[in-house]
């Protein structure tokens, strides 16, 4: 007579694969759900003072950083960014760009805007 394998030992390698796939794509697949596009005009756009920069491997990308305030009329709208692009923005000006938010398990930035790509600068 053959005996019959419990299905708790199943049960749990499927557990275990889920909640580390969760672990593994949570934050991409929560970066891609969470992207939002913005239009609005410029209100601070603050370039990170040479000086402050710690030397370091990440030192080249620290010299990019800003931190910018958009008013896209009922709120607004403020966010870190390493583009570029930012260098050429000043307050005043009309743009459309792209927000990401900190995931709601990042207890320290959750809900918060980071990685700005500015999408089109106006006239």
């Amino acid at each position: 007579m053959r005996r019959r394998k419990s299905p708790l030992g199943s049960i749990i390698v499927m557990v275990v694969v889920i909640a580390v796939g969760f672990m593994f794509f949570g934050n991409v697949g929560y970066k891609l759900t969470t992207q939002k596009t913005f239009e609005g005009t410029v209100e601070n756009c603050e370039k990170l003072n040479p000086g402050q920069i710690i030397s370091g491997k990440d030192m080249n990308d620290k010299i990019f950083s800003f931190s910018l305030s958009v008013d896209v009329g009922e709120e607004f709208v403020t966010f870190s960014s390493e583009d570029r692009q930012f260098a050429t923005v000043n307050k005043g000006d009309k743009i459309r760009f792209k927000v990401f938010k900190y995931p709601p398990w990042d207890f320290t930035k959750g809900g918060t805007h980071y990685g700005g790509r500015l999408l089109k600068k106006f006239k």
